[in-house]
């Protein structure tokens, strides 16, 4: 994560797997946020951290910043697709 982008902007998993995403911030705190997959989680800078979840049903889910992190902060917007 940076400002004001998800790097990748798109995360593809397979359905049926469990999955790991190591998250990391190269400037300020960001907040990974894919409510659809009940993700939350706060992200320091120089401090990564791993969020799992099982990737039951096929589609598309929308990840967002969920902590307000500058005037860009609006246009942080990813996905995770799952396959």
């Amino acid at each position: 994560m940076k400002k004001y982008a998800f790097e990748p902007p798109v995360i593809r998993v397979r359905q049926g797997h469990w999955v790991a995403l190591e998250i990391s911030t190269a400037d300020v705190q960001h907040g990974f946020y894919a409510p659809e997959l009940k993700l939350r989680q706060p992200v320091q800078p120089g401090r990564p951290v791993t969020v799992t979840f099982h990737a039951e049903r096929p589609g598309v889910y929308p990840i967002h910043c969920g902590i307000v992190c500058g005037p860009g902060h609006d246009d942080m917007t990813g996905s995770i697709v799952v396959e």
